[in-house]
C-alpha cells in the first residue's frame, strides 16, 4: 500500500508538471509597447548643433496609442489621436525648427513638454502643422525635453509621418545706417539651394516698387535681392518666414533693368506659409526679391530655399 501511494503521488506530480508547463506556455505574454509610445519610454535623439543638418525620423503613429489627449493651449487644440514621444536635451531659450510631414492623411501637430508625470503642467511651445512647416518652437526648460507628435480629432487617427528637427537660424540685427549690398539688384547675393539665409530689411530702401502681376500686389516696401542659376525645368521650394512681424512677398525675374516686365513668378507670403515652388522655364540666372508691401513693412526674416 505504501508503495502504491508513492507511485500515485509521483504520477500526480508528473501530471501537474505537464499541465503547469502547458499553462505556462499558453499564458499570453504582456504586449510590448513600441519605443516612443509613452513619455517615459520616449525615443531619444540629439538636437543638431547650429548650422548642422537637420535630424530626420520616419515613423508611423498607426501602432501607437493615445497616451495624452488633453488641450495644448499653444496649439489651440486637444490632440486626442495617437501620439509618439521623442526626448532630447536642450537649454531654456533654445529655438528649434520642427517640420512634420503628415501627408498620409491625418491632421497632425507637435508640442513640447518636460515632465512625463505632469504633462499638463509642463507644456511648452506647440504648433498645428496643418498651418504650415516648419514651426519655430522655443524651449522653456533646461534639461530633458519631450517633443510629441500627435493626431487630432479621433482616438484612432494617425499614420506615417516624417519628422525633421534643426536648430533655428537666428536672425542678425543690422547695424544702424548700414544698407546691405544686396539692396540693389546688381549686388544680388547668391542663393544656394539647401542653405538658409537670415537677414533684415530694416535699413534697406525701396528699389522696386512696381506692381508685380504674378503676385497680385504692388510691393512698395524695402527690398533685398538674391540670385540663382537654374537649368530648364529645375525646381526650387522657397519659404519666407518673417516671424509674423511684417507683410512680405517674393518674386522672381530675369532682368535687373526691367524687373516688373521680366517677372516670371510671384507670391504673397506670411510666417509659416509655404513652401512655394518655382520651376525655371529656361536655363538662366534668376533674381529673387524679398520685398515689403508698404514702407512700414520691414524687419528680420529667414529665407529657406530647398529642393522639392
Amino acid at each position: 500500500m505504501k508503495a502504491l501511494t508513492t507511485i500515485l503521488a509521483a504520477a500526480a506530480v508528473l501530471a501537474c508538471t505537464a499541465a503547469c508547463s502547458k499553462d505556462a506556455e499558453e499564458a499570453p505574454a504582456e504586449p510590448q509597447r513600441p519605443v516612443g509610445a509613452t513619455c517615459d519610454n520616449a525615443s531619444a535623439f540629439t538636437l543638431p548643433a547650429a548650422g548642422a543638418a537637420a535630424w530626420e525620423f520616419e515613423g508611423d503613429l498607426s501602432g501607437m496609442g493615445s497616451d495624452y489627449s488633453n488641450e495644448v493651449p499653444t496649439t489651440g487644440y486637444s490632440w486626442v489621436g495617437r501620439d509618439m514621444f521623442f526626448s532630447f536635451e536642450a537649454s531654456e531659450g533654445d529655438r528649434i525648427e520642427v517640420s512634420l510631414d503628415d501627408s498620409s492623411g491625418f491632421d497632425g501637430g507637435v508640442y513640447i513638454v518636460h515632465d512625463c508625470s505632469d504633462i499638463d503642467g509642463s507644456q511648452g511651445d506647440g504648433h498645428d502643422t496643418t498651418t504650415g512647416n516648419p514651426a519655430v518652437l522655443t524651449i522653456n526648460h533646461t534639461g530633458t525635453n519631450y517633443l510629441v507628435v500627435d493626431a487630432w480629432a479621433d482616438p484612432e487617427a494617425g499614420g506615417p509621418f516624417t519628422l525633421t528637427v534643426a536648430r533655428a537660424v537666428e536672425v542678425p540685427s543690422e547695424p544702424a545706417g548700414v544698407i546691405p549690398a544686396n539692396n540693389v539688384c546688381s549686388g544680388a547675393e547668391v542663393l544656394n539651394i539647401g542653405e538658409n539665409i537670415a537677414a533684415n530689411t530694416s535699413v534697406a530702401t525701396s528699389v522696386s516698387n512696381e506692381r508685380i502681376e504674378a503676385s497680385g500686389y504692388t510691393w512698395a516696401g524695402p527690398d533685398l535681392f538674391y540670385k540663382m542659376d537654374l537649368t530648364e525645368g529645375q525646381s526650387v521650394n522657397l519659404q519666407l518666414d518673417d516671424r509674423g512681424q511684417w507683410d512680405a512677398g517674393l518674386y522672381i525675374f530675369t532682368d535687373c533693368d526691367n524687373i516688373a516686365g521680366s517677372t516670371v513668378w510671384g507670391q504673397d507670403t506670411n510666417a509659416q506659409s509655404g513652401p512655394h515652388t518655382f520651376t525655371a522655364p529656361a536655363a538662366a540666372t534668376y533674381y529673387l526679391a524679398v520685398d515689403g508691401w508698404q514702407d512700414a513693412h520691414r524687419g528680420a526674416f529667414v529665407l529657406r530655399p530647398t529642393a522639392p
